[in-house]
């Protein structure tokens, strides 16, 4: 005789895992994102910039996750990255933020913010970009 299960019975026991699947599940559910800031030298913004990118990633928990720094320094090496200005925040490699008709070359970049355009975006719009790419 089958009986049917009511809101009172107690769930089921989870399997339990062995530790090597934990670990393979723990590394599943953690994004990972690679970050790359490429400025030149003498711009004002790329430090504040890194400092938002860290302050992002605080937010999510990715506090482990490296912040990599390009130096931009020739009009060559800005036309072969596709530098749209300093500084050009990467997540997984794509700028977010970029505006397809800003040119490429070496001047500082500005970005649309909700206080107007500044240079850097604020902590929200790079969290909201790592969410995105993660």
């Amino acid at each position: 005789m089958y009986r049917l299960a009511t809101a009172f019975d107690a769930p089921l026991a989870r399997p339990k895992m062995r530790p090597l699947d934990r670990c393979r599940h723990l590394a599943r559910s953690v994004p990972t994102v690679d970050i790359v800031v490429q400025y030149f030298d003498g711009c004002p913004n790329w430090e504040l910039a890194d400092e938002r990118v860290r302050a992002a990633l605080s937010q999510l928990g990715l506090t482990a996750t490296d912040v990599a720094h390009e130096l931009v320094d020739t009009p060559e090496k800005a036309a072969a990255a596709g530098f749209r200005g300093s500084p050009t925040i990467l997540v997984n490699g794509r700028d977010p933020f970029i505006v397809s008709a800003s040119p490429v070359g070496l001047y500082c970049r500005l970005f649309t913010t909700p206080d107007g355009l500044v240079g850097s975006p604020t902590i929200d719009q790079l969290v909201h970009a790592i969410e995105s790419a993660a």
